[in-house]
């Protein structure tokens, strides 16, 4: 029996992780544009091979990601290792946390995407397309945050937890997403990707989106900010885990939270079940989705239980953030500055579904009525010729 050593088999691309060795710069738009063509970004797909494009991506990616890193760090933001007490080569997953936290009386924390690194909102528009590193990643949401200084009003501090960076890199020593693990390097280029090892590689505490929620929630809040401090709460791409844990928690934080936003939501109004977390969504939260709709547009849809709004956004729900950030920081300001503020009246919560029910039923029907309509034409009979 013949078998090829690993030595002989073809070898992985490699590229360096350095945004100018790999052909590209930040402009004064603070955009990733090509060196040899100024007016073209970052192109995924120069090559045949997916594993190529793939690795290319990952490294302009590392880039991207020590870039924004580095600027959420000169802006006031600090990283924090969970579980508390980790040393920084033990498995951990970081989170970012504005400086002087516990002295805040209001404090935003932000939900990403189960998919992104730390801070990013999508890569797909992170630099391109229009939009600045800034707008496609956390700084320009915190440098808005700073934007409501004044001799009244303090900044409010944030928490950006880290749901998409749960697997534990070992030989990296750090937290990556599903999509850098199959990344990483093989010994080959038709070596298969590494197994997951639900001991190694799994974070304590934090071993999967579900689970880091509710450490942000039960631990990292009660430990780092004060018990009487007001919460705003921002989960982007659906927001389906956050709105599960506070359902069924809304005994213990109803009294702290101001308002909620969610950015592509994927739930149906009557998936909550606790009455008063149901009133709280109707009342204070808000849902910004893919729309032709100017930003900030109020639409009239029942589907979420709550106020629903255009996010300026007319491509990927990933991407509303990037748009939206602003606009939703501005609603929140609004709602922590009156007491008695609702949203606009939407329907009754619960009825989305019946009536999408309802509408698919009356079209299912016209298709059947239509269908005998031609089964009875099909059916009629000819005089035979004579």
């Amino acid at each position: 029996m013949y078998r090829r050593v690993v030595s002989s088999l073809p070898q992985e691309p490699v590229f360096p992780h350095d945004l100018e060795q790999l052909g590209f710069f930040i402009d004064d738009k603070d955009e990733v544009k090509s060196i040899t063509n100024p007016e073209e970004g970052f192109n995924y797909r120069i090559s045949k091979n997916g594993r190529y494009n793939d690795l290319r991506k990952e490294a302009v990616n590392t880039c991207l990601r020590k870039n924004v890193l580095e600027r959420l760090a000169g802006i006031g933001m600090e990283i924090i290792r969970l579980p508390f007490g980790a040393e920084e080569g033990q498995p951990h997953v970081p989170i970012l946390v504005s400086r002087g936290l516990q002295e805040k009386s209001r404090v935003l924390i932000v939900f990403g995407s189960r998919n992104e690194d730390l801070g990013i909102w999508c890569f797909r528009r992170l630099g391109a397309n229009g939009c600045s590193i800034s707008d496609g990643s956390a700084i320009g949401l915190v440098k808005r945050l700073h934007s409501y200084h004044s001799s009244e009003t303090e900044v409010p501090g944030i928490i950006i937890a880290n749901p998409g960076q749960l697997l534990w890199h070992r030989r990296g020593k750090c937290a990556v997403t599903f999509n850098t693990w199959n990344s990483m390097p093989r010994k080959s280029a038709v070596s298969r990707e590494y197994r997951i090892d639900d001991t190694k590689n799994r974070i304590p505490g934090n071993q999967d989106p579900e689970a880091h929620i509710q450490y942000v929630f039960n631990e990292v809040v009660k430990k780092l900010v004060s018990e009487n401090a007001r919460l705003d709460i921002l989960a982007t791409a659906g927001g389906m885990e956050v709105l599960r844990f506070l359902d069924d928690n809304w005994a213990t934080w109803k009294g702290r939270i101001n308002a909620i936003a969610l950015t592509n939501p994927l739930h149906w109004a009557d998936d909550i079940l606790d009455e008063g977390f149901q009133r709280f969504l109707k009342d204070r939260g808000s849902a910004y989705v893919v729309s032709d709709e100017p930003i900030g547009q109020l639409l009239h849809d029942p589907q979420f239980g709550c106020a629903v709004f255009s996010s300026g956004e007319t491509g990927y729900g990933e991407a509303i953030p990037s748009t939206a950030h602003k606009i939703i920081l501005d609603s929140f300001h609004a709602v922590a500055a009156d007491l008695d503020f609702t949203n606009p009246e939407i329907l009754v919560l619960g009825s989305a579904r019946d009536l999408d029910f309802q509408e698919r039923s009356a079209g299912s029907q016209d298709q059947e009525a239509g269908d005998l309509h031609e089964h009875e034409e099909d059916n009629i009979s000819i005089p035979a010729a004579e």
